[in-house]
């Protein structure tokens, strides 16, 4: 037996050797659910980052190329399999540009039309968006008439909002995989405004909680960079803050950072709404909060928002001092990232230092009984 978490494996290829379900004789389909879903699946279960090539380059090029053949010929449940390897490397930065081509290619090659997305992989489409080896401008199409118009037509799905949001969320170098057009950002902000939760007694499938979660990062990722304040309108701004202060849309409190931006007389309000939030007793109304927070000091540093106000800056300093929730770690991720930006005052880095100091303190080994 191997703790393979603990020893996070020298190098991928001793993941990538992990048999494929037809290396052992197994078939069957993709998406399956009972015994045959049981073959595990190592490398979508180790998390974050693992080694690169390795130092056996001839080795590892010999698994991908394996692993791209099973994508093109391999029965439907082990093209899923080595595709799901070979996504996690693409998105690690492990393959070679003419291994992520061949990829690509190797997904694309079976699907039932010109108008579906790739048949017998798991791969969520906004994975499919930066897969290189297939046509930029189709892959938008596909992206836009797959997910993003069955969204439109009606908000049922938060696992298809989810998409977009993934589509739509600035990457690192400032570029975004997919763009909603005005109109499509308008009309899903309408959605979102006339929204309502099924009228359940309890939420069992947290269908009601998974919608509300998801509305907040919809604004923020997707529909407000793509607007402006003319073609947004006052009236929808007026009833998103509307909803937001009779507590029925309580994630979009994330984006009045960026309705600010787009409208400065706005932010009074918006620094009421963000306070009381974050001091919520309810943990994902202050999560909200403290998000929104982290949302106006990302749009700061990018430079197209003013400075965190300092009443919300103390609002992280304020929860980290007295906390013992939930919450505490998203506050201390706030303080944090404000204390490297250089936005905290003094008196705001001594109030930290104690927090810090005596919850060391309280955790430490020998304070346990």
């Amino acid at each position: 037996w191997r703790d393979w978490s603990s020893d996070v494996c020298s190098s991928d290829l001793e993941i990538l050797d992990f048999p494929l379900p037809d290396e052992r004789g197994i078939q069957g389909q993709a998406g399956a659910r009972g015994p045959v879903d049981k073959w595990p699946e190592v490398m979508a279960q180790l998390p974050g980052r693992i080694g690169g090539r390795g130092t056996d380059e001839s080795r590892f090029a010999a698994r991908v190329a394996v692993l791209i053949s099973k994508v093109i010929g391999g029965d439907p449940l082990t093209r899923e399999r080595a595709a799901i390897r070979l996504a996690l490397l693409q998105q690690m930065g492990s393959l070679t540009p003419k291994e992520s081509i061949e990829f690509g290619h190797a997904v694309w090659s079976k699907r039932e039309s010109d108008a579906a997305l790739p048949q017998h992989i798991t791969l969520l489409p906004h994975v499919l968006l930066d897969i290189p080896g297939h046509d930029k401008l189709d892959l938008k199409r596909l992206f836009r008439s797959n997910v993003v118009d069955s969204v439109l037509s009606g908000l049922v799905n938060p696992d298809q909002l989810r998409e977009i949001v993934a589509a739509c969320r600035m990457k690192s170098d400032g570029s975004r995989a997919f763009e909603l057009t005005s109109d499509e950002a308008l009309r899903l902000f309408d959605l979102i405004l006339g929204w309502q939760p099924r009228p359940v007694a309890i939420d069992l499938d947290r269908y009601n909680a998974k919608m509300t979660d998801i509305f907040g990062s919809v604004l923020v990722e997707a529909i407000l960079p793509v607007v402006d304040l003319k073609s947004l309108g006052q009236d929808r701004i007026d009833k998103l803050f509307g909803r937001v202060d009779a507590g029925t849309l309580n994630s979009g409190v994330v984006a009045l950072a960026d309705i600010v931006r787009l409208e400065r007389s706005r932010k009074d309000k918006s620094i009421d709404l963000i306070h009381r939030s974050a001091f919520s007793r309810e943990r994902d109304t202050v999560v909200y909060g403290l998000s929104a927070i982290d949302r106006w000091r990302v749009l700061s540093k990018g430079g197209s928002l003013g400075k965190v106000p300092q009443r919300l800056r103390q609002t992280a300093i304020a929860i980290v001092t007295g906390a013992r929730e939930l919450w505490l770690s998203t506050a201390l991720y706030l303080a944090g990232e404000s204390l490297k930006d250089g936005d905290l005052s003094e008196g705001d880095k001594q109030q930290l230092v104690l927090a810090l100091d005596r919850l060391r303190t309280e955790t430490a080994y020998s304070s346990w009984e």
